[in-house]
């Protein structure tokens, strides 16, 4: 299944935004011929009510939290680049129509356009400075573990294997590595492992000459994973 950036009406949200600014633009362009700035002024901030108010709430913070809900998952690099770039269109937007507001309330208070566009573009350039900081922390590289730690914190949180292995698009067999490598230090062995198991497997153990886990699970079969095998193992030869 290919994923691809939301949609309004069947358009894109960045043509949709785009045509949006470009009517709203061509209407106040004919209030200004008249330099009736007050009116214009009027008519911007009602549009910055309906952006920052309705599209707000009904675009950029389900965004947000559908970027929260699919950034754990795994295989979604290229996706989760496309919705930062939505994201960015809708605060953008939301960023020209303040400073519009603050051009139209400044020419009706009979303020020079000269100064006031040099006041914008001070804005702006701060504003993209904050952006190309953001951007530049979304390219780091994750912590070696990182991982690990969100499969740790989940099941911490009271979600099962299953479902944690669900929620990140991850077999399950990897979601229980990820919970192994925490033993000694935030599990004991039998936290993961039944004590049934646990004997079961070391009765396995005792009577091979050449211990690993694949010959283990060759043994005990599908109802003994890998990830389970590995950590008694490396409690065996730790315990020596």
């Amino acid at each position: 299944m290919t994923l691809s950036a939301p949609q309004v009406d069947g358009c894109a949200l960045d043509e949709f935004l785009g045509a949006l600014a470009d009517l709203l633009v061509e209407t106040l362009l004919q209030e200004v011929k008249n330099a009736d700035y007050s009116k214009v002024h009027e008519r911007v901030t009602a549009a910055g009510n309906y952006f920052k108010d309705s599209l707000y709430k009904e675009v950029f913070l389900p965004l947000r939290e559908h970027y929260d809900a699919m950034k754990i998952k795994s295989g979604v690099k290229k996706y989760l680049k496309e919705l930062r770039g939505v994201v960015s269109i809708a605060k953008q937007k939301r960023i020209e129509l303040e400073e519009m507001e603050l051009l139209t309330e400044g020419l009706t208070n009979n303020k020079e356009l000269p100064t006031l566009l040099a006041n914008m573009t001070k804005r702006l350039k701060e504003q993209q400075q904050k952006i190309d900081k953001e951007v530049k922390e979304t390219k780091k590289k994750k912590v070696k573990g990182e991982s690990h730690r969100l499969s740790l914190k989940m099941f911490k949180d009271g979600k099962t294997i299953e479902k944690i292995a669900k929620e990140r698009s991850l077999a399950t067999s990897t979601i229980e590595g990820h919970l192994m490598s925490f033993i000694g230090t935030e599990f004991e062995l039998t936290d993961l492992v039944s004590e049934g198991k646990i004997s079961k497997i070391n009765a396995v153990i005792d009577s091979l000459k050449e211990v690993s886990s694949g010959a283990v699970k060759a043994k005990l079969g599908d109802d003994f994973s890998y990830a389970q095998i590995k950590a008694v193992i490396n409690d065996v030869e730790g315990s020596k």
